[in-house]
């Protein structure tokens, strides 16, 4: 029986990923059962995981609900693209590297725009923290 440990020890001199090592491990000590068994164990813990993620972009979502304040209160064309960007925020883009156009379209936008009396609080944190201001804000 081959250990992990001297597999990993051989790892430097054959260039196998980690996950190539591990594969080896169960074949090699015909352990393939014990293998197919954590997929299972896998897979349930990455569908935990996504229904973990997924309640908290639902949670998310439901305390946003500032669609109808951004279109009252600056129309549909600024509103409306400010909601998308709020919604990939929240869904967990990086707005600033992923959305180029929409990051630049911020900087010059939001510093023009009064603040409006409800927003969402994580992503006006945001906005302060790259340093963009509604109109008459200190920085």
């Amino acid at each position: 029986m081959i250990t992990l440990k001297e597999l990993v020890a051989m790892q430097q001199f054959n260039q196998k990923t980690d996950t190539e090592i591990i594969v080896d491990y169960f074949v090699e000590n015909e352990l393939e059962s014990e293998g197919i068994n954590l997929m299972n164990i896998l897979a349930k813990s990455k569908c935990d995981r996504l229904s973990n993620e997924l309640g908290k972009l639902k949670g998310n979502l439901s305390m946003y609900g500032g669609a109808d304040i951004l279109f009252k209160e600056y129309g549909n064309k600024i509103g409306g693209r400010l909601n998308t960007i709020i919604i990939l925020f929240i869904i967990g883009y990086d707005i600033e590297k992923d959305y180029v156009g929409h990051f630049e379209w911020l900087k010059e936008t939001i510093p023009t725009l009064k603040c409006p009396k409800i927003f969402w609080k994580d992503f006006y944190d945001w906005l302060v923290s790259k340093e963009i201001y509604f109109l008459g804000e200190n920085k």
